[in-house]
């Protein structure tokens, strides 16, 4: 009777024949502690469909750890992202790594003390599966608080932490080592926008961006010196907008001890910019720009010349990016496993969105070409 209303107060861990289920969490009566879950509800009738606790965590009420972010990917995508904070020592159950089959992707299990994680449930008509998760971070407290997915997929967790040490400069982009317990930072194109401010006391604001092949392709913390916290994130078009508080600093601190500012346009008076501190906590937004603090480069594949497809698998809709200088005059195509084209497009910009809902499910190849070079990348088609 697990999947309808429990009248004894209990969680209704409905269990789906194939999906994915943690039967591990904690049921001793700690204050500190509580477990974060996920359910799925029947759009038409509101039925309880699936649900399943995700990890233990933390749930201190003066930090509001028990905070989640959730996104989907797009309208039209099979994945949900869902981020949080754990505590991994021995009084909570062992976090559920998922690897991810991508080549050079993020999957860190090492170095953990009190970290972010962010976990991607893929979901169809018949199954809930989990295809990856991971830590995020290593020393201090730090915790995901809010998730976007941008258009072409890039995933962007938010939250903060304690003043973080960084990842050495030279492993930057990658899991940090055994040893290294610094924040995971993310800069290969060398122009990112980038803080690796370490001084001082209290919290700061994090970003970490991922591409759909799960590569770490940028990251950074956000805020000086004290506390900084990072509640909400959204993408729109070209930009993502970060919203948290920003804490009064206390008098012994600097005055630029506070969430980073920065005037659109300092010689305009129509647009809002108060960079005076109203009281104890402020409001903070700040809007960045997709491609100018991440680069062309590390938007587009984290520098590979290379095909990447998302979702994958698909279920009708597959977005493909594409490097520059396949940009203009290139056609793409979809090849089934008997060696058929089964759908022909010309490439116009750097991503384009194939509509291969009539497609058989499948084993495919899709193929991009122009005058000198040949790229293709297999696909299934559920």
């Amino acid at each position: 009777d697990e999947c309808v209303a429990p009248t004894d107060g209990n969680f209704p861990h409905c269990v789906s024949s194939g999906s994915w289920s943690n039967p591990n969490f904690s049921d001793d009566n700690f204050s500190d502690y509580a477990n974060y879950f996920i359910t799925r509800f029947d759009r038409n009738t509101n039925a309880l469909e699936w649900s399943t606790i995700i990890c233990e965590g933390p749930s201190d009420g003066s930090f509001t750890f028990q905070k989640l972010g959730i996104a989907s990917a797009n309208p039209n995508s099979s994945d949900l992202y869902v981020c949080g904070g754990h505590l991994h020592n021995t009084y909570t159950p062992e976090f559920p790594f998922i690897t991810s089959g991508f080549s050079g992707a993020y999957n860190q299990t090492t170095n953990l003390d009190w970290s972010s994680w962010l976990f991607r449930f893929r979901l169809t008509d018949q199954l809930n599966l989990a295809n990856w998760s991971t830590g995020i971070g290593g020393t201090n407290v730090q915790t995901g608080s809010s998730l976007s997915v941008a258009q072409d997929g890039t995933v962007y967790v938010i939250g903060w932490g304690a003043v973080p040490e960084l990842q050495t400069e030279t492993d930057w982009c990658t899991v940090p080592d055994v040893g290294d317990d610094g924040f995971p930072m993310c800069n290969s194109s060398g122009s990112s926008y980038v803080e690796t401010n370490t001084d001082g006391i209290g919290w700061r604001a994090t970003i970490t961006a991922f591409n759909p092949n799960d590569h770490v392709i940028w990251s950074t913390e956000f805020g000086n010196h004290f506390h900084c916290f990072a509640y909400g994130s959204a993408c729109a078009g070209d930009y993502l907008y970060l919203c948290g508080t920003s804490k009064f600093p206390l008098s012994e601190l600097p005055l630029d001890a506070t969430w980073t500012l920065q005037d659109y346009d300092a010689d305009s008076f129509a647009d809002y910019y108060q960079e005076v501190h109203g009281g104890e906590d402020d409001g903070s937004i700040t809007r960045l720009h997709k491609t100018q603090i991440i680069g062309v480069e590390e938007e587009l594949l984290n520098g590979h010349n290379d095909l990447l497809l998302f979702p994958v698998p698909t279920d009708g809709i597959l977005q493909v990016s594409i490097p520059v200088s396949f940009q203009n005059a290139s056609i793409i195509q979809v090849i089934d496993d008997l060696g058929r084209i089964v759908y022909t497009s010309r490439i116009t910009s750097r991503t384009v969105q194939l509509d291969l809902s009539r497609l058989a499910a499948g084993c495919y190849v899709i193929q991009a070409s122009n005058n000198n070079s040949l790229l293709t990348k297999a696909f299934i088609k559920q």
